[in-house]
C-alpha cells in the first residue's frame, strides 16, 4: 500500500532530487574538464588517450542532468474532469475546465519566470507568442462546430503541432513538466499526436471518471497503445464523491458501501493486467480514487492546506517514491556508472602508454607491423557483421510485409463476428428517417475506421515484439 504525503512535502523532495541533480552534474563537468586538459596536454607530448568518447558521454549526461525534469504524460477521455485535476495537482487554477477541449491542441505545462503561452506550429511559421486570454479566445471551438468538424473528419487548427504553457510555479521549477493530451475519443490523427509523446514521458498520470467506469474507448485505447509496452501508468479515478451523489439516497452508508465496493471490482477486473511489474501486483500503488474538485477548492483557499480524504495524498505518495526514488536513482546510476567507466578507460590507457614510452621508434614500428594482421582480421569481421546486419534487415523485411499481406486477408474470415461491437444498432424503421440513416452512415464509417485502427495496433504490437528479438540476436 502506498504511503501518504501531502503535496507540500511532495515539492520538497522534488527540491531535493534537484539539488542532487545539480551537484551530479557538477562533478560530471569537472570530470570532462580534467579530462579534457589531459588530452590537450598530451596532445603535445606522448599523444592523446582517445578518450573523446568518455568525454562526449559524460558532457551529454551533465546536460540532461542540469536540465532534468520529470516528463508526466495525462491521457484521458472528454469530460472526465483532467483540467480540474490538473488544476488541482498544481495547485493552481490555470487552466480553464470549461475550455472545449476540442481544439486538439496538445499542451506542455513547464516552468517559465513569467507566465505565456507560446504556439508551435508543423510548418514553417516561427512559433507565436500569446497571453493566457488570447489563447482561449483564438483556440478554442464551441460545441456545434467541433461537431461538424468532427462529422466532416477535419481538424480545427490543422497547422499546429503544440503549445507550451510557462508558468512560475513551485511544483513545476523543481523539476515537473507535464504533457496534456487531447481527449482518447476523438480521431486517429489525434491519437497518434499524443502517441509521438508517450515514450519520452517518465510516467503516464491515465485519467477515467469514478461515475463511467472503464468505458469501451478507454478499454480500446489501452489495449491498442498502452499495453505491452512496458509504460509506467498511474489511473486516476476522478470524481470519486460523485459516487455518492449519484445514490437514490446519499445519505445511505450501507447502500454507499456496495456502490463503491462494485465499482472498485469494475476496474480491478479491467486495470489489473498493467499493474504488474517484473510478476509483482502494484495495483495499490497504480490505482487511486481522487476527488480532484474538492482537492483543488482546499488548495486554493491554502496551498498547504491536508487533502487528507480527497485521495491526492495517496497519489503524491506514490508518484513521489516513482520519480524521487526509482527514476532519480536510475539517471544517478547511469552518471555513476559513466564515470567509473571514464575512471577505467583512462587507467587502462595509462597503462598501454607507460611501458611504450620506454622504447625507442624502431621497436614501436615492428609492434605495430606485428599487430597488423589483427586489424586486418577485426575489419574482416567488421564486414561479416555488417553482411549479417543486411541479410537480417532483407529477412525481416520481407516477413514483415509478409506477415502484414497476410494478416489483411485473413480479416476476413472472421470479419462478421469481429466488427459486431463496432457497428452501430440501427432499428428497420430507422431507414425511412433520412436524418437517422445518414447518422448510421456516419457512425458505421466511424466504426470501421476504428476497426481497422485497432486491427492494424494489434498487428504492429506483434511486429515490434518480432523485431526487438531480431535486434536481440544481432
Amino acid at each position: 500500500m502506498s504511503h501518504k504525503i501531502e503535496a507540500e512535502n511532495f515539492i520538497q523532495d522534488l527540491e531535493r532530487v534537484a539539488k542532487v541533480r545539480s551537484e551530479v552534474a557538477a562533478h560530471l563537468g569537472t570530470i570532462a574538464e580534467t579530462l579534457e586538459k589531459a588530452e590537450s596536454e598530451g596532445k603535445n607530448t606522448s599523444g592523446k588517450l582517445g578518450l573523446d568518447r568518455e568525454i562526449e558521454d559524460i558532457k551529454i549526461a551533465g546536460k540532461n542532468l542540469r536540465l532534468g525534469v520529470f516528463r508526466l504524460m495525462v491521457l484521458g477521455d472528454m469530460k472526465r474532469g483532467k483540467s480540474t485535476f490538473l488544476n488541482a495537482l498544481i495547485g493552481e487554477n490555470i487552466l480553464p475546465s470549461d475550455v472545449n477541449p476540442c481544439t486538439a491542441l496538445l499542451t506542455v505545462l513547464k516552468f517559465g519566470s513569467e507566465k505565456k503561452v507560446t504556439i508551435h506550429f508543423n510548418d514553417e511559421k516561427k512559433p507565436l507568442s500569446l497571453d493566457f486570454k488570447s489563447f482561449k479566445r483564438n483556440y478554442t471551438i464551441d460545441p456545434a462546430e467541433a461537431k461538424r468538424l468532427e462529422q466532416e473528419k477535419k481538424q480545427a487548427f490543422p497547422d499546429i503541432d503544440y503549445a507550451v504553457v510557462e508558468y512560475p510555479l513551485p511544483i513545476l521549477e523543481k523539476g515537473i513538466e507535464i504533457v496534456d493530451s487531447p481527449g482518447l475519443n476523438d480521431t486517429e490523427a489525434r491519437n497518434e499526436l499524443s502517441l509521438g509523446y508517450i515514450n519520452n514521458c517518465h510516467a503516464i498520470l491515465f485519467v477515467m471518471r469514478a461515475t463511467q467506469p472503464c468505458t469501451l474507448g478507454e478499454r480500446r485505447y489501452l489495449e491498442n497503445y498502452i499495453k505491452g509496452r512496458g509504460l509506467s501508468v498511474f489511473f486516476l479515478i476522478n470524481a470519486w464523491d460523485q459516487v455518492q451523489e449519484s445514490l437514490i439516497d446519499p445519505d445511505d452508508r450501507e447502500e454507499l458501501k456496495e456502490a463503491e465496493v462494485k465499482l472498485r471490482r469494475v476496474f480491478q477486473a479491467n486495470l489489473l493486467e498493467y499493474c504488474v511489474e517484473e510478476n509483482k501486483n502494484i495495483y495499490q500503488e497504480r490505482v487511486f480514487e481522487l476527488s480532484s474538485i474538492l482537492a483543488l477548492r482546499r488548495r486554493l483557499k491554502n496551498p498547504s492546506v491536508s487533502l487528507q480524504g480527497t485521495g491526492f495524498p495517496e497519489f503524491f505518495g506514490a508518484l513521489n517514491r516513482f520519480l524521487t526514488q526509482e527514476r532519480a536513482a536510475q539517471e544517478f546510476q547511469q552518471a555513476k556508472t559513466l564515470a567509473h567507466q571514464a575512471d577505467s578507460h583512462l587507467r587502462e590507457a595509462i597503462a598501454r602508454r607507460t611501458p611504450l614510452l620506454e622504447q625507442n621508434i624502431e621497436e614501436l614500428k615492428n609492434k605495430i607491423n606485428s599487430v597488423a594482421p589483427e586489424f586486418h582480421k577485426l575489419a574482416e569481421i567488421r564486414d561479416q557483421f555488417q553482411s549479417e546486419i543486411r541479410t537480417v534487415r532483407d529477412k525481416e523485411a520481407t516477413e514483415i510485409a509478409n506477415s502484414f499481406r497476410s494478416y489483411v486477408l485473413d480479416l476476413e474470415h472472421t470479419f462478421e463476428s469481429d466488427f459486431l461491437r463496432y457497428q452501430p444498432d440501427m432499428k428497420f424503421l430507422d431507414f425511412i428517417n433520412p436524418g437517422k440513416r445518414e447518422a448510421f452512415e456516419i457512425e458505421l464509417k466511424k466504426g470501421f475506421e476504428q476497426y481497422i485502427s485497432d486491427k492494424l495496433a494489434a498487428w504492429t504490437i506483434n511486429v515490434e515484439n518480432k523485431m526487438d528479438a531480431a535486434f536481440l540476436q544481432l
